[in-house]
């Protein structure tokens, strides 16, 4: 995964979201070189996760109002 990294430099946090269930995981690139991952994993709505690279912390109950609108 760090050739990934190293090949896209830009590319350096991505989040992954269950749609069936209340789980989102938020990876960030601490170090492509090293292939240093910074991983975190969220199942409480009322908490958030924050996004080192934008600087913004989003609440998982916000995003599941917007994947609760997803067609099926």
């Amino acid at each position: 995964m760090s050739e990934t990294a190293v090949a896209i430099p830009s590319f350096r946090e991505y989040l992954l979201v269950e749609p069936e269930k209340n789980w989102v995981r938020r990876i960030l690139v601490q170090d492509a070189v090293k292939g240093l991952w910074e991983v975190q994993t969220e199942t409480d709505l009322n908490n958030a996760v924050y996004l080192h690279t934008i600087g913004m912390a989003l609440n998982l109950s916000d995003i599941y109002k917007r994947v609760s609108m997803l067609p099926k």
